[in-house]
This record gives C-alpha cells, structure tokens and sequence, in this order.
C-alpha cells in the first residue's frame, strides 16, 4: 500500500499540463518532449535524446561514432534504455533495488535526458546546465533511476538538469590494443553526450559556456577525467565531485592489466585468446549477457573494477605522465567543489563481508575478524603488525579490547579514507594552485535510509538531497531535512551560475561564507541540519599523510613481529617513534561514532 501510495502522489505531482507538447530543432533533428507541472512551474522534460550511434555489431568495444541526423520529429517522451550490466541480487529491499536498472538493458543505449524550466526554453533565458554523470563502479547505473530525477532540482533552482548514459564494464573500458578495442569508450561516451549538450543547449534556453558537470562515486571519478582530458576542455565551465577522483587506486587501470583480464573473461566465454585479432572476433560475437556475466572472474581484490580506464595516447594523451598533478595546469583550469559523506566505507563492508555485518544490522566482528578484514581491505598490500598496530592507534584503538564497535569504526574508516577521501583531498590540493576549490563534508543521515542504523551516512545517500526528493513529497522527510536540502542544492546551483557557492539566491545556506580549500589552509564546511555551517581545517591531512607515505615505510618494516608478549614492543615502536612523524591528533584520535 505505500508503494501505491507513494505513485499516487508522484503523479499528482508531476501533473502534465495542457500546454502544447513542447518541440525543439537540433542539430540532429526536431525532437517532442512533453510539460509537466513540479512546485508549481512547468518544466519541459526531453527523455532518450540519442546523442551517438547505437554501438551495436562492430561498433561494439569502438569508440562512439557521431549521430547521423534524423528526418522529421523524434519522440522524447519515454526513458531510454540502460547499458549492458548485471542487477544487483545482493537483497531483495529498497535500499539494493533502488541503485537496480529499471529500463531494458542493451548495448542501444546512449542517450540523454533534459529537464528544462519552461520559461527558460521559450524566452531563451541562457540559464546554466548542471549534466550529471551516474556512479556504479563503472560496471552498473543508469541515467534512468528515480533517484536522478532532474525535475525537482531544476524547478526549484531555475536550472536545466542533463543525465546521461554511458558504456559499462567491458562494454566501456575493454581494451586490447588501439586499434581492435581502444579502451575508454565509456569516457568518451561521456565526451560524445558533452559535445551534443554543447553544440544544442543554447536551443533548450541553455547557455552553452554555463555547463557544470556533477557526479557521484564512479560518477565522480569520471568528472574528474573530464576536467584532465585535453578532448573535454571547452565543453564545461566547472565540476562538482562526489566521493571519488580518479586519484583513487581503483579508479584507474593500465593496458597491460586490462589485456590480461581481456583474455581471463575470453577464456569464461571459450574465445582463443593467443591473438587479440582473433580473440576480438570471437568477442564481437558472444551474447553481451554473456559477457556482461563473464567479467565478474577477472577480479582479484576486495575493491577493484573489472575493466577500468587507462592511459591511453587519445582521451589520456600522454603516456609519460605517471602522476595527476602533472595533467594540472593552467590549461586544465576548472573551479570544482568536491567533497564525501561521513562514513564512506560502511557500504563496502555489508557488500563485502556480508557474514560480520549483515543486512539485518547485526555485526560479528572480534580481534581476529577484525585483523583478517583489515588484511583483506588494503591488499595488493601486504599488512605486517606494525601496520595494523599503527592504523589502530591511529583511528583510536590504543589497546586491544573486544570493542565492536570502534573495530568496525576502524575498518570502515581504512575503506573510507583510503579509497574516497583522501583520494579527493589529493586531487584537490594541485587543483587549488590553479583554480577555485571548495570542499565538504555531508554528516547527516537521511531519516529514510533503509539501510541499518551503524551504516550511518552513507557512500551514496547524498545524492537524494541534490536532487531535491525531500522536495517531492513522495517519502516523509522531515522539516530540518528539507532545509538542508534548499542548502545544498542552493550551492550547487550558485556554483553552477557563478563558480562560487556562496553568489546567489539560497534562503537556507547559512551567514556563514563557504571558505576556499588551498593547499596551505585547507579549509572545508560540514553539511548538516545544524542552523550555521561549520568549518574545519586540515583533519585529513593528517590522517592522509599517513596512508600516502608513512604507512608504506611502516610497510619496508620487519613483518615477523610476534603477536602476544611482542605486541608490547611494536606498541612502544608506534607510540614513541612513528606517532612523531604524524602531526599530532590530541583528542581527535578517539573517533566513534555516536
């Protein structure tokens, strides 16, 4: 019955008007949308705007092709098609589901979606573009989910919302040589939907030098590509990032590791794999469900892609860069306002060690589940006992107690830290040097999260808020959550205008000015239900360097330290030789949650 329920009120609100179905001629050729209603202005809504060829046949594993023009007027009133990806079964609940494609999947999938205030597009207000980019690990999502629904967020800031789609897993990222599979075709499938959006937008009552990419986790990550490529440069003004840079160890691949899982998925699926000519031919044949089922073999780490980008000479032009601060330039100037959520890692310890924490919310977790996970979590590394007996004092945990608590407050952090948060923090600190940078972190927890309590604000939970749902009335929100969500959509679309946060109409963002993130004070603001902003400085960098650095020379360290009587000697190693190298954490270090 809520379920029902809460169509119901969709549809009442987002009524269609009477309005004649609005018609739009673009360089490809006339496209219908249709005009419906959303707090109370009516909002011009374009689906499945194909922006490329169908890479169907032997354009499979190509680079996209451009779109050759159609006669007559396309219908753009129905959701595309989502791309080639397997559906998550992990548990039958909202809180998979809802992350679940639910268009058909097929390779026939690039394509667009606008959300456009109306006045914008008939008095061609020239208003800013916000194209979002969905996350998934690169192996799953789709610009269709409820969630990314565009119509709120551009009612109630006055902005056009893009989405699009892109090529997944082996589908985007296969690569064999540059030639027979280039690699990065999900990248430029991106780079395709940008150029489409800036050659047209201006005919929505878009201003084409006003586009502001934005994405989530994957998401993220691929805005971060965008801002390094050369291709990508003059396509969009500014960039906002959401739990992930490419910085992260997981977000890119090489050649040489992509060749290698070509020929594991290849032998999954009975295709030779001594010649890549051969190997490809075979490949270019295989039912994509087939290969879509065949990827998931080649993984070898807790948290890793089945294909990810790469450097390839192209969208990645140059092979010798082996660092990101070497893309940074001037020429890649772009203001970006990046940030993460409170418990990044939570997620990815339900998904990946489903038998200490469960769905249902209750945790198993001792000393020795505890080592065996933390083991786990930082391979390829190999975590010796000074290690762990330093990531422990580090987050808090200063002798050893059965505490379950602080143990999965640990692991999670590692998750966190490690692969999101100071992955941004890096990325931002050479972008600062050229551009305006503004970072923070979300630190409320949705009153409507399905997940359990301990998870706490969530790798991906931010998102609901951007996208304006406490607006809707579809879920029960409550007061402060609505608040916060006029917050923070008003400095996403204030940076999206101007490049600043803090320009702009936004009723609830605060008296207090959003700082600049620099290199030498690296300031940050937390998003919460609390009435002023509150602004920090510098916590990560601590903890940041010690991942970056000290934790790889505690690595060089003898690896037969002893448990038990020893454990005393590593302690004193930790407390009175490596703690100096940390700056200081004073009370800071005891982190649990509340």
């Amino acid at each position: 019955m809520d379920e029902i329920k809460c169509l119901l009120i969709l549809f009442l609100l987002v009524v269609p008007t009477n309005a004649e179905d609005p018609v739009v001629e673009t360089e490809s050729g006339k496209i219908r949308g249709r005009t419906i209603s959303i707090l109370g202005q009516d909002i011009d809504v374009f689906l499945g705007i194909p922006f490329a060829k169908p890479p169907v046949g032997k354009l499979r594993f190509r680079r996209p092709e451009p779109l050759e023009p159609w006669n007559g007027i396309r219908e753009a009133t129905a959701l595309p098609n989502s791309c080639m990806q397997s559906l998550d079964s992990f548990k039958d609940f909202e809180g998979v589901n809802m992350w679940n494609a639910n268009t058909k999947i097929s390779e026939d999938c690039l394509y667009l979606n606008l959300w456009i205030p109306s006045n914008a597009r008939k008095s061609k207000l020239k208003v800013p573009t916000m194209v979002w980019i969905y996350g998934g690990s690169l192996t799953s999502g789709t610009s269709t989910l409820a969630l990314y629904n565009g119509s709120w967020l551009a009612a109630s800031k006055d902005v056009i919302v893009a989405s699009l789609n892109y090529r997944l897993g082996p589908f985007g990222f296969l690569y064999l040589d540059d030639n027979l599979a280039p690699g990065n075709m999900g990248l430029l499938d991106q780079y395709m939907a940008l150029k489409w959006l800036n050659a047209n937008i201006d005919q929505f009552g878009g201003d084409s030098s006003k586009i502001t990419l934005f994405g989530e986790s994957a998401g993220s990550v691929s805005v971060s590509y965008q801002i390094i490529s050369p291709l990508s440069q003059d396509l969009f003004r500014n960039a906002i990032m959401m739990s992930g840079t490419l910085i992260a160890d997981w977000a890119m691949s090489t050649k040489e590791k992509n060749i290698k899982r070509a020929k594991l998925m290849s032998a999954v699926l009975k295709c030779p794999t001594g010649n890549r000519r051969e190997m490809l031919n075979c490949l270019l044949k295989a039912n994509a469900t087939d290969i879509t089922n065949a990827q998931w073999g080649v993984l070898v780490r807790y948290f890793d892609l089945t294909f990810g980008p790469i450097i390839d000479g192209y969208f990645m032009p140059n092979e010798n860069y082996d660092s990101v601060q070497k893309y940074v330039n001037n020429a890649t100037r772009k203001d970006i306002l990046l940030g993460f959520v409170k418990n990044e890692g939570t997620y990815f310890l339900t998904y990946g060690f489903p038998t200490n924490f469960k769905p249902s919310g209750e945790i198993v977790l001792d000393k020795s589940g505890y080592e065996r996970i933390a083991e786990i979590i930082v391979k390829p590394d190999e975590l010796n006992s000074l290690q762990l007996d330093s990531i422990s004092y580090l987050y808090g945990l200063s002798s050893i107690t059965n505490d379950t608590e602080l143990y999965t407050h640990i692991l999670e952090s590692i998750v966190g830290d490690r692969e999101f948060k100071c992955p941004t923090i890096e990325f931002a600190v050479p972008m600062s040097k050229y551009a305006d940078v503004y970072m923070y972190t979300l630190e409320h927890r949705s009153s409507v999260n399905p997940w359990p309590e301990w998870m706490g604000v969530m790798h991906g939970y931010d998102i609901e808020f951007v996208f304006a749902r406490a607006l809707s009335g579809i879920k029960n929100y409550t007061r402060d959550e609505q608040i916060l969500t006029d917050r923070i959509t008003g400095f996403w679309a204030n940076f999206s205008k101007s490049g600043n946060p803090n320009n702009g109409d936004c009723g609830n963002c605060s008296s207090t000015v959003w700082p600049l993130f620099t290199e030498k004070h690296p300031k940050y603001i937390v998003l919460d239900t609390k009435e002023q902003l509150e602004i920090k400085e510098g916590y990560h960098n601590n903890i940041c360097g010690f991942w970056k650095k000290l934790y790889l020379e505690l690595g060089e360290c003898s690896a037969n330290i002893s448990s038990g009587a020893s454990n005393s000697f590593a302690l004193y190693q930790v407390t009175y030789n490596v703690l100096p190298l940390i700056t200081v954490l004073g009370t800071g270090m005891v982190l649990r949650h509340a």
